[in-house]
């Protein structure tokens, strides 16, 4: 069996949005492909909601990398931090490429201002060639059901919501990471007992499940355990104030 190696596991059980680690669940693959077909429809308006942690960041970053890599066709911006005042968003608009596609990604939107929304929705609104993708949390949708926003309400648009994980999803989950560790099912590193807790103390929250299994491997390494126990992962809670559901 492969030892636990906290090193190791930290890597793969990051929170940095690496899209080399993006799992790719039926649920990623459906959304990802219906987010193309409707780019590729230039579709004007798309939301994908999310809760915390459930990896809309990372969903955020591969759609932006994938549009990149055809930038023949589309001219792509992407803005990570919704820090961007109306008055810098409409220089930005005013400067794209009316040859191209153009398509902007803004992650944690729900935190954009109604002003810079608002220079988005006019802009929109004279165009065919531009697209916005907005990512956030649900916050979002009731932001944008607001009356002062009523003029995004009124653009073709299609909202997606990225869920949490189910709990054969979080198996798959932690065997695809454990997998880019070179760790195999056959090293036997985690039982269906520890996985069962994961998926409790986590509610299938990918970014819970990260802490958890890098905070476990450490305990683990420590205690000189070939693999994560339920103590281990019981103390790696206790830090979190994780309560079992």
């Amino acid at each position: 069996m492969k030892p636990v190696t906290p090193t190791e596991t930290a890597e793969v059980f990051g929170d940095t949005p690496d899209v080399r680690l993006l799992w790719q669940s039926e649920q990623v693959k459906a959304i990802y492909a219906d987010i193309i077909l409707a780019l590729n429809e230039r579709t004007p308006l798309l939301k994908i909601i999310a809760d915390a942690g459930t990896g809309k960041t990372l969903l955020c970053r591969k759609l932006f990398f994938s549009l990149k890599a055809h930038a023949s066709r589309y001219e792509v911006d992407l803005l990570p931090y919704p820090a961007i005042d109306a008055r810098e968003l409409k220089t930005r608009l005013t400067g794209l490429n009316n040859t191209r596609h153009s398509i902007i990604l803004i992650d944690e939107a729900q935190a954009v201002s109604n002003d810079a929304l608002l220079v988005i929705s006019k802009h929109l609104a004279k165009t065919d060639n531009l697209s916005l993708v907005l990512f956030g949390q649900p916050l979002l949708e009731s932001r944008l059901a607001n009356a002062n926003l009523a003029r995004l309400s009124e653009i073709v648009q299609k909202c997606y919501h990225l869920r949490a994980l189910t709990r054969e999803e979080t198996e798959q989950y932690i065997q695809a990471r454990l997998a880019l560790a070179g760790f195999t099912p056959e090293d036997d590193w985690l039982n269906t007992e520890v996985i069962e807790s994961i998926y409790s103390l986590s509610h299938g929250v990918p970014r819970v499940i990260n802490t958890l299994m890098r905070r476990s491997a450490v305990i683990a390494s420590q205690s000189g355990a070939a693999g994560i126990e339920l103590a281990h992962l019981q103390q790696a809670s206790n830090t979190l104030e994780l309560q079992y559901v």
